[in-house]
């Protein structure tokens, strides 16, 4: 890829790296590691037009059986668990030129279930009428 001025490549994280699950310590830990190195080895190789991207799916089919998929479909505003095919997507356009000016990046494939992890932990800041400033200066009296 170096010699040839031009390459991609894809990692494959986990929403579990980005946030935290609970029984989730090692792969977890892991995976966001990955993401770190995703963004640092992008800084390294894009000057040699190489784009290093990250792929976050969420609850993926597998071979667990339908009834634990049903309970975590309740979970994520799509309704359903992704399926392979829902990854391999994500993986094809970050390989093709429409992705050419994307790097560093992790693309999350989790049918909207982050961002209510996301709403929960902000909605519970708000509820405790705390803002990060008011947080920041309650720390430092």
């Amino acid at each position: 890829m170096i010699k040839q001025k031009y390459g991609k490549i894809i990692n494959i994280a986990s929403i579990g790296g980005i946030s935290a699950h609970e029984a989730n310590v090692a792969h977890g830990t892991a995976k966001a590691g990955l993401i770190g190195f995703t963004k640092n080895l992008a800084i390294e190789l894009g000057k040699y037009n190489i784009n290093v991207n990250a792929i976050a799916p969420g609850s993926i089919r597998s071979h667990f059986p339908d009834e634990t998929y049903n309970k975590f479909a309740e979970k994520i505003p799509l309704k359903r668990v992704g399926e392979p095919i829902d990854v391999a997507k994500a993986a094809v356009f970050l390989a093709f030129s429409d992705s050419d000016f994307i790097t560093a990046e992790t693309l999350v494939v989790d049918g909207g279930h982050s961002a209510i992890v996301a709403f929960r932990h902000n909605a519970t800041i708000f509820h405790r009428g705390l803002m990060l400033d008011d947080e920041i200066t309650l720390a430092s009296e």
